[in-house]
C-alpha cells in the first residue's frame, strides 16, 4: 500500500491547513517566493510537519506533473536539510499495472535519502512506464527545486540576506 505523512514524520503532532505565506513565515531560514511563476508550473501546495511544540519538523510539497492520463499527483516530504524523506504519489489514474507501480514503495524509494538538489540522473524508469516514471521523477525535481528556492530565497535583493558576520567574513565557511 501507499505510504503516509505519518510515515514520514512519526513524531509530527500536526500537519496545518494554513496559508502559504502563514507557513514560510515559520519555516526557520525560509523565504517567501512566487509560487505560481512558470518556473513552479505543477506546485499544488505546501504542509508543514509540526511537533508537540508547533516547531517545524519538515515539508510537505504538493506537486503535479503530466502522466500518461493527465497529472500525477506526488507529495515530497523533506527534513530541514533538504534531504527527501518519502514520497506519496497517486498513480490511480495512471494505466492499471502499467504505470501505476510508480506509487509503489520499490520505485518511491529511489529518491529517499536524497538531497534536494539531487540530479536524480539515475533513478531507474520503470520500463514499461516512461511517461509516468518520468512524471514522477519531473514531479520531485520541481518539489526539490521548490524547496531549494524557499530555503535560499534566490529571488532576494542582492545582500539582503547577509548577516554582519558574513559582510565581515565573506569567505567565511560556516
Amino acid at each position: 500500500g501507499g505510504a503516509s505523512r505519518e510515515d514520514f514524520f512519526p513524531d509530527a503532532a500536526d500537519f496545518p491547513e494554513e496559508s502559504l505565506e502563514d507557513a514560510v513565515g515559520k519555516i526557520p531560514g525560509a523565504v517567501l517566493i512566487d509560487l505560481t511563476a512558470d518556473d513552479y508550473d505543477g506546485f499544488q501546495g505546501l504542509t508543514r510537519a509540526v511537533d508537540a511544540n508547533g516547531e517545524t519538523m519538515g515539508l510537505l510539497i504538493q506537486v503535479a506533473k503530466n502522466g500518461y492520463h493527465g497529472p500525477v499527483p506526488v507529495e515530497v516530504a523533506f527534513d530541514l536539510s533538504g534531504q527527501i524523506i518519502g514520497l506519496i504519489v497517486d498513480a490511480s489514474e495512471e494505466t492499471f499495472g502499467v504505470g501505476q507501480p510508480v506509487g509503489e514503495k520499490e520505485y518511491t524509494d529511489q529518491f529517499v535519502g536524497r538531497p534536494a538538489d539531487d540530479s536524480f540522473e539515475d533513478v531507474d524508469i520503470i520500463s514499461d512506464a516512461t511517461i509516468s516514471s518520468n512524471s514522477v521523477i519531473r514531479s520531485v525535481k520541481l518539489a526539490s527545486k521548490i524547496f531549494n528556492d524557499l530555503m535560499t530565497g534566490r529571488i532576494e535583493e542582492p545582500g539582503e540576506q547577509a548577516s554582519e558576520l558574513q559582510i565581515l567574513f565573506p569567505d567565511a565557511q560556516e
